[in-house]
């Protein structure tokens, strides 16, 4: 559909566990906690996630 341009959503464990598709350690940093900070959108894309599948509705639909 128009939302995804025809491609494919992927599964979010694809993005954040090892051995997943779009898995890169390259994204994660290895630091101790408190010791480091970078800024990331990335619980916003969880928690789209979240709400998709308690709603059963797409995020941009349920946005609306």
């Amino acid at each position: 559909d128009s939302a995804t341009n025809g491609y494919e959503v992927p599964k979010l464990s694809e993005l954040l566990l090892p051995g997943g598709k779009y898995y890169r350690t390259c994204s994660y940093v290895n630091k101790k906690p408190g010791s480091y900070y970078a800024y990331s959108n990335l619980n916003y894309v969880i928690m789209g996630t979240l709400l998709e599948r308690l709603t059963n509705t797409r995020f941009d639909i349920w946005m609306r």
